[in-house]
């Protein structure tokens, strides 16, 4: 389904130009601009594990990985019921590109990004999944919430800068590497003695993946031969576990594109 997506935008969103008129830019990316913000958060009855993101201008390979895992947590230990635990890295990636004779000549940029590796999430039930409702004996009112939620992904995104001018030409197509999650969730409600509970439970089509996903992101404008131009374009990987207020209930979400030497990888950046 998604490699068909796939080539449809590419009907649509990049239309056909002369093979004369075409600038191929790949590995060794010798003029790159690199930044790998990562970061981490653990809180209460939780656990993770994590190597942050990191990427190679002269190979334009890059990964990261991370293991979260959270379950219920007694009060006395953190301020309420909780386990939470997330990792999350991003490679972003500034690169000079050319541009065609004339002061608006139309061009189409396309980034392509892959990944290569594994992930999973998961929710383990166990007992009551929510504890019962404290209602005030005068006034009959009451609330309650409890939540168990894991996921995991990458997206991305690429876009134009002019820095002549400071405009940006944004992608006319945002596809996603990767998304998995898992929740349930709990909402109780009383007034007046009468309560409404309202939940729900909800997964990605696949709670598991492992393989290749390939993206392409296509920029189109019309552009001015005597301006400088650079293409700036990202992947941000996370993973994440949490659990509120749900007795011994536990959530888990791993992802790992370090197995691979082609863990995460900026294939190209065509502009023709």
């Amino acid at each position: 389904m998604v490699a068909s997506s796939l080539v449809c935008l590419a009907v649509l969103l990049a239309p056909a130009a002369s093979a004369h008129r075409s600038v191929h830019y790949g590995a060794p990316y010798s003029k790159a601009v690199v930044q790998l913000p990562n970061y981490t958060n653990l809180y209460g009855c939780a656990k993770m594990t994590s190597t942050p993101m990191r990427f190679s201008s002269s190979t334009g390979v890059g990964g990261f990985s991370g293991k979260t895992s959270a379950h219920w947590c007694p009060k006395t230990l953190t301020m309420v019921n909780q386990g939470f635990a997330e990792a999350a890295g991003q490679a972003i990636v500034d690169i000079p590109v050319k541009t065609f004779p004339g002061t608006s000549t139309p061009t189409v940029i396309g980034v392509t990004w892959s990944i290569h590796g594994s992930s999973a999430v998961s929710i383990g039930y166990g007992g009551v999944a929510c504890p019962p409702t404290p209602v005030n004996n005068s006034t009959g009112n009451g609330f309650s919430y409890c939540a168990m939620d894991a996921g995991t992904g990458v997206f991305g995104d690429a876009y134009l800068l002019d820095r002549t001018n400071g405009s940006v030409i944004y992608a006319a197509n945002y596809p996603t590497l990767l998304n998995l999650y898992v929740y349930t969730y709990n909402d109780t409600y009383c007034y007046s003695f009468v309560c409404y509970t309202y939940n729900n439970s909800a997964n990605s089509p696949t709670t598991s993946w492992s393989g290749t996903s390939l993206q392409t992101w296509w920029i189109n404008g019309s552009l001015n031969h005597s301006h400088r131009y650079v293409v700036e374009t990202y992947v941000y990987a996370w993973v994440y576990a949490n659990v509120y207020e749900a007795p011994k209930c536990s959530t888990m979400a791993s992802l790992d594109l370090l197995a691979s030497t082609n863990g995460t990888k900026l294939v190209s950046v065509l502009v023709r």
